[in-house]
């Protein structure tokens, strides 16, 4: 019997979505060492381009909250998973700091669409 195959719909895209969202974060976690050593930036601007993700994010989840009230939470949780699709990759080319710090602005604005 599958372990799962009594699960709610709502249950099971819950968990679904929380794990595509943990993965596209842990995705970047490997990343940081070779974005500062290929930008050839020291800490301090590391510690800056890390704030994108931080500071976005409460941007991003002014803007969520009031869009799900307005469409409820599936087309915005599908919009997400989407964005962190497209997003990813550009982590690994980001070239300028600029466009690093733009991506992660991107990425966890696409992340903070989820509950």
């Amino acid at each position: 019997m599958i372990p799962f195959a009594n699960w709610s719909a709502g249950l099971l895209g819950t968990r679904l979505a929380f794990l595509v969202a943990g993965f596209g974060l842990a995705a970047w976690a490997p990343l940081v060492p070779l974005a500062k050593e290929r930008l050839a930036v020291d800490d301090r601007m590391l510690g800056l381009l890390l704030l994108c993700l931080g500071t976005e994010s409460v941007i991003a989840m002014l803007f969520t909250s009031v869009s799900s009230a307005r469409n409820g939470s599936k087309p915005i949780i599908l919009a997400g998973g989407l964005g962190l699709a497209l997003i990813l990759p550009w982590l690994a080319i980001a070239d300028t700091p600029l466009r690093l710090g733009a991506t992660l602005s991107a990425l966890r604005s696409a992340r903070s669409m989820w509950p």
